[in-house]
């Protein structure tokens, strides 16, 4: 007996929107309450605890969730997944095979295969499947019609699009289909704003970063990276076109022609507001590198800050310079799209 559609689906969108310690609790609840579905549950949980960066707890889920399981396609499938979480690339890959033998209807057996390979060309050890054959494998997944994440099929032929294959075009039409089938699959959002930067169409990642942090505004990266834009912006003095076309563009502007001060001041407020928010969400202790790289934006938007008063902005870009002085600010923060299962 498995979980509920509906309920499954409450608890995934909480993962895709990076609430996980929301999506935690209602698991606890339901494996208190239905004892007979904790097999499932446990499951779901382990999947959670992958996406937290919680390897440990993650495994023990799976490994209590493999003891109860009758289904020998779900039964190599947890294992691949165990495996995988040992770091054990080759034997991960082996019982995903297993899984499609198993099964070659289940959707989900293509896309555990096509996830293991996939992280072994993210970390630089490229298994014996080619690119072409990653791609096909999370067709199946598609094709197969009875796996229900298959937004993630799509986001994840993106990631392979954007990052292996070039071809940045194919990538946008996988991250706009992603979308189509989860509107608030954030990491898709997130990703198609890096596409959307990378080719110039500053508004639209404006858009793209907006939607993010009014879906999850205690993800730090997505506050980030809409700061990033909005100081890129005022220390380029770029005009933003007011298209909302999907492909509209940047207006670069003259030196004759720059952007008015009150214009460039609105800029900088908001990137402001955005590091600021970000801050709250990044622990010094946890991530100090980037904790460092917010202040040191920090302090230089207050060198440039027009509001306010002088000496108070002064003091800020002093304090926030200090602050950057403790930590490491010579890692980048540009997001890097990864898989996702």
């Amino acid at each position: 007996m498995g979980l509920a559609d509906d309920f499954e689906w409450q608890v995934l969108n909480k993962l895709d929107r990076n609430e996980w310690e929301s999506g935690l609790l209602l698991v606890n609840e339901y494996i208190r309450t239905h004892k007979d579905t904790a097999s499932s549950a446990l499951r779901l949980r382990g999947t959670l605890h992958v996406a937290r960066g919680m390897p440990a707890l993650a495994l023990a889920d799976f490994s209590k969730s493999l003891e109860s399981c009758q289904d020998e396609t779900d039964s190599h499938i947890l294992k691949a997944k165990i495996e995988l979480l040992k770091g054990k690339l080759g034997s991960a890959l082996e019982e995903a095979e297993k899984a499609v033998q198993s099964d070659e209807q289940r959707g989900e057996a293509y896309a555990t295969r096509a996830y293991i390979v996939q992280q072994a060309l993210i970390k630089g050890e490229p298994l014996s499947t080619g690119v072409q054959e990653l791609l096909q494998d999370w067709q199946k997944a598609i094709d197969c019609g009875n796996y229900p994440r298959t937004y993630l099929c799509h986001f994840n032929r993106a990631c392979i699009f954007q990052n292996f294959v070039k071809d940045l075009q194919a990538a946008f039409d996988e991250y706009n289909i992603a979308l189509e089938k989860n509107p608030n699959y954030l990491h898709a959002i997130k990703n198609r704003a890096i596409l959307h930067t990378m080719q110039g169409r500053v508004v639209d990642a404006i858009r793209d970063y907006e939607l993010a942090v009014s879906l999850n505004s205690q993800d730090f990266e997505s506050s980030f990276s809409l700061g990033v834009v909005y100081a890129a912006v005022a220390h380029n003095k770029t005009f933003l076109s007011a298209s909302p076309s999907p492909t509209s563009d940047v207006a670069m502007i003259s030196d004759s022609e720059k952007i008015p001060d009150e214009q460039r001041s609105e800029y900088i407020e908001l990137a402001i507001k955005n590091f600021k928010n970000a801050l709250n969400y990044c622990l010094k202790e946890k991530k100090p590198e980037y904790w460092a790289l917010t202040q040191e934006e920090l302090a230089l938007l207050y060198c440039e800050r027009v509001a306010g008063q002088t000496g108070y902005n002064l003091e800020e870009s002093i304090r926030h310079f200090k602050n950057a002085l403790q930590g490491d600010s010579r890692t980048s923060c540009t997001s890097i799209p990864y898989s996702a299962l």
